[in-house]
C-alpha cells in the first residue's frame, strides 16, 4: 500500500484520487472469484492473504453459489419481484443482477465507485451522501 498524502484531485472533488497501486478488498474478492476487474496491487495483496488463508477462493466461490441459489429461490418460490442490491461493490460475474436475470425479478444496483471498479465513470461532483440517497429513492420505484 502507498503511504502519505495522495495527490490533490483536479476536478474539485473531495474524494481521494483513484490509485490502482493501492489494493482494494472488493477487487481482491474479484480476483479470488476469478474475475478480471483487478490490478496488480490487488492480486499481490490477495496472494499474501492466501498465505494465511489458502481456502479463501473456495469460500468466495461458495458464497457466490449461495447468492445465486438464494436469489433464484426467493424469486421463483417466494414471490420476490425485485432485489435492491446495496453495497454491490464490483459488478463481477454471477452477481445479484445476473442471478436474478434468469427470473422475472430485476436487481437494481446503485452505481459503482471508482475505488472498486477500474472501469467506473468519474465520481459525481456532489457528495456521496447525495448520490446514495438519490439512488435509494430511485430504486424504490420499479426498475
Amino acid at each position: 500500500m502507498t503511504q502519505g498524502t495522495p495527490p490533490a484531485r483536479t476536478d474539485g472533488s473531495k474524494l481521494p484520487p483513484f490509485d490502482p497501486s493501492v489494493p482494494n478488498p472488493a477487487r481482491m474478492w474479484n480476483y479470488w472469484l476469478g474475475g478480471k476487474d483487478n490490478f496488480a496491487a490487488d492480486r499481490e495483496a490477495a496472494e499474501r492473504v492466501l498465505e494465511a488463508m489458502p481456502s479463501l477462493p473456495l469460500i468466495a466461490r461458495a458464497a457466490r453459489l449461495f447468492l445465486i441459489d438464494a436469489v433464484h429461490q426467493l424469486a421463483t418460490e417466494h414471490g420476490i419481484r425485485q432485489f435492491l442490491d446495496i453495497g454491490t461493490g464490483l459488478p463481477t460475474a454471477d452477481n445479484t443482477a445476473s442471478a436474478s436475470s434468469s427470473t422475472s425479478a430485476p436487481a437494481c444496483p446503485p452505481p459503482t465507485t471508482p475505488t472498486t471498479s477500474p472501469s467506473a465513470p468519474p465520481p459525481s461532483p456532489r457528495s456521496s451522501t447525495w448520490t446514495t440517497t438519490r439512488w435509494c429513492s430511485l430504486m424504490l420505484r420499479p426498475c
